[in-house]
This record gives structure tokens, sequence and C-alpha cells, in this order.
């Protein structure tokens, strides 16, 4: 049985539990977000010259980083690791809309992140992600519509920012995580049924072999 479910990537064992398995394929996955992460680190850098956000651009980045190294080298993988990875997904993403002040074209890196989390195969980041992204930009909105505080820059640049927008804005944003969750969800199912008839197949064939020794 050759296929990509059998390749050394996540090999087919017996795992005691969905969260053993999440587990194993957060210690595949962790390298892949890796690079990620350094790729995201030097488009921060590049994106800070164009608004002078310097200052923003640093402490935010250098908070997501630390924490990422945190979730690295302290934590082991768990279901708290994993939400803190999408903690650091979504606030790279708020960053980059805030770098470019709100910029309409900024706000597709929300459906980068949400695709790069697919392959730790957990929907609750998906959970995690959307709804820490909507809280943002729902108290920046609250906080411009009570104060009239200019906060539009660091996450809706154009027009008017009304609760007609946000509804759309939100909804769109809840339509991906749902999508991207639900693939997570039947990716990690697809493996799991693929792994329960293999091992069954392997039984049966070692039973076949006993019982055949035996006759002889």
């Amino acid at each position: 049985m050759t296929n990509f479910f059998t390749t050394k990537w996540i090999p087919i064992v017996e795992y005691a539990n969905k969260e053993s398995y999440l587990n194993e394929v957060q210690k595949q996955v962790d390298t892949i977000s890796d690079k990620f992460v350094g790729l995201f680190f030097l488009l921060g850098i590049c994106l800070a010259p164009v608004y002078s956000t310097w200052v923003f651009t640093w402490i935010t980045m250098g908070c997501t980083c630390m924490l990422y190294l945190i979730i690295r080298l302290v934590l082991e993988e768990s279901k708290l690791s994993r939400a803190l990875i999408a903690i650091v997904y979504t606030i790279f993403m708020l960053q980059f809309i805030g770098q470019l002040h709100g910029m309409a074209e900024m706000h597709f890196f929300y459906f980068t992140n949400a695709a790069l989390l697919i392959i730790y195969q957990d929907w609750r980041m998906q959970v995690v992600y959307c709804f820490l992204a909507i809280g943002h930009h729902s108290f920046l909105a609250i906080m411009q519509w009570q104060y009239g505080t200019d906060l539009g820059n660091y996450f809706i640049g154009y027009g008017d920012i009304t609760f007609f927008r946000l509804f759309f804005h939100f909804g769109i944003a809840l339509l991906m995580s749902f999508i991207c969750g639900l693939w997570a969800y039947l990716i990690q199912k697809m493996y799991l049924t693929i792994t329960a008839r293999y091992q069954k197949n392997e039984e049966s064939t070692q039973n076949k072999n006993f019982d055949e020794n035996r006759s002889k």
C-alpha cells in the first residue's frame, strides 16, 4: 500500500487517541511552520519602510517571534501549543494589515494564513484564528465609533467603517475559517480511517499466516 499516507512523513502507526495523532502531526509540520514564520519576519521588515511603521513593527513582531520561540523551544506538542501557533499566525496577519494602513489587499493574508493552518489538521486552530481576528477588528471599530479615534489605519483603511461593511467582512472570514477547519477535520478523519483499515488488513494477514503455519 503505497500512497501519501504511507510515506515516512507520517508513518502508519497505532495512535491511542486523536490527540496523540494530532501531536504527531504537529511534530512533523512544525518545521514547515518555522519556514513560514521566518518569511513573515522578513516580510514585516520589508513592509515597515512603506509608512515608517518601524516602532509598531518591532514591538509587534518582537512579541510574536518571542511567543513562537517559547512554543517551539519550551512547550511540547499539545492543544495549547497549537492554539498559540494560531495566535502567532493571527498577529502576523494583523501586523501586515496595520503596516500598510488597512490596505484592502493586505486582508488577503487572512486567507493565506488560514490555509497554512490546515496542515496541523486541527479544526480548533481555525476557531482561535478567526475569533481573534474578528475580536481585534471589532474592538478597534467600537473604539473608533465611540471615541472618534482614528484607528482605521490599523484594520480597515478604506471608506467609512460601518456595521454593514464589517458584517460582510466578518461573514467572509467566518466562511473561510469554516471551510479550512472542515478540510483539516476531513484530512484527519481520512488518515485515521486509512490507518484503521491498514491495521485491520495487517492483523488479518498475520492471523491467516498463523493459521496456515499451524495447519502444516
